[in-house]
């Protein structure tokens, strides 16, 4: 399977046999596990908080690890009924690839009435990416040439990866580790279709390790909720990704700050069409204009095209925080306010409360 544009990591994360096949391209000894630890089996967190994943390859931008970010929280929202705090939820405040303790590392703790979440019983999650690479030369020789005083080889040259993800669960209160496991992969940086995902093969590696994980370990974290919607078939607003930036790390619309205006806008639009490509000119326009949820798959009562700007008055720029305020509602109907067609309005959704580790999407 491959990942042609970014925007399958954001609306539908956890294609779990297409990562295997993509990470069995990556060497004859496929991914290795390293250091695995369970979590305790008594774990009883109240909510999973994901932390900015730390990638710490070539090239990293404040965007590229907000979309990673995000493609975790939709993979954990397919797999688990906790309800997620993550990227658009809290400030941190030191190098990405260094923020362990939530308390201490992150607003968290100033936010915990606002998000109406027990933060300190939550389980927090954080990534890191690390890569080394080597570069091949080879001189091979041409035996077409004739003239002694030409060169007789070509060079050709090759790039190859060694990709470690570490997954470390730990405490929101003091950055206790509790649980984790580590994977090496072999990838080719140089594979990847120029305009989407810039790292299909870290992808897989990403997807296989959260797969494995609550394979081996994910009974301490399957815990009762009341979920509604798997986040399937949602986009989660690109512009609120663009404007997020970490202390190293500055924005994307940061990094843009001197381009001219026409400019600025074009590649806003270009950034929706990777996320959600397809739209018409006129969701484009409106997707860029309201900060919000896009519905990219009818979900009746929601339309396609919609875009989702709160539930119960609260707020709501990615899908993951969309499920937890429907989740607040319980068996109660949630009124969306709802931007469609011209006008804003307002939709209860009363879909059906999923029992645990129930997958299905809200009937069509």
């Amino acid at each position: 399977m491959q990942w042609p544009r970014m925007t399958y990591l954001i609306r539908c994360v956890g294609s779990i046999g297409a990562a295997a096949c993509l990470l069995s391209a990556c060497g004859s000894s496929g991914p290795q596990l390293l250091d695995a630890m369970p979590l305790a089996a008594d774990t009883q967190p109240t909510a999973l908080m994901v932390l900015p994943v730390g990638l710490t390859v070539p090239g990293t931008t404040a965007l590229e690890v907000a979309a990673r970010t995000l493609a975790v929280d939709h993979y954990l929202m397919q797999k688990l009924e906790l309800p997620i705090i993550s990227l658009f939820d809290i400030d941190v405040n030191k190098r990405v690839d260094d923020v362990r303790t939530a308390s201490a590392d992150t607003d968290l703790f100033t936010k915990s009435a606002e998000l109406g979440l027990d933060v300190r019983k939550a389980v927090v999650l954080h990534l890191l990416i690390t890569e080394n690479r080597a570069t091949n030369q080879t001189d091979i020789q041409d035996l077409r040439k004739k003239d002694p005083k030409q060169q007789k080889t070509y060079r050709q040259h090759g790039l190859s990866s060694t990709v470690r993800l570490e997954l470390t669960w730990l405490d929101a209160m003091r950055g206790q580790r509790l649980g984790g496991l580590t994977l090496e992969i072999a990838d080719d940086p140089t594979d990847f279709v120029p305009g989407g995902d810039p790292r299909p093969g870290v992808t897989a590696g990403i997807e296989y390790l959260l797969d494995k994980y609550l394979e081996l370990y994910g009974e301490s974290l399957q815990r009762k909720g009341q979920r509604r919607t798997r986040g399937l078939g949602l986009v989660d607003h690109v512009g609120t990704m663009l404007s997020w930036h970490a202390p190293e790390l500055p924005s994307h619309q940061e990094m843009q700050h001197d381009k001219a205006d026409i400019l600025k806008e074009a590649d806003a639009l270009e950034k929706w069409d990777r996320f959600a490509p397809g739209l018409s000119a006129r969701e484009l326009h409106d997707a860029a204009g309201h900060k919000g949820v896009l519905v990219h798959v009818a979900q009746p009562p929601l339309a396609a095209g919609d875009i989702i700007l709160s539930a119960q008055k609260q707020p709501v720029a990615a899908a993951y925080q969309l499920d937890r305020q429907l989740q607040v509602c319980g068996p109660s109907p949630c009124i969306l306010q709802v931007f469609r067609a011209g006008q804003v309005i307002e939709v209860p959704v009363n879909w059906p409360v999923l029992a645990p580790g129930q997958g299905a999407e809200p009937p069509h």
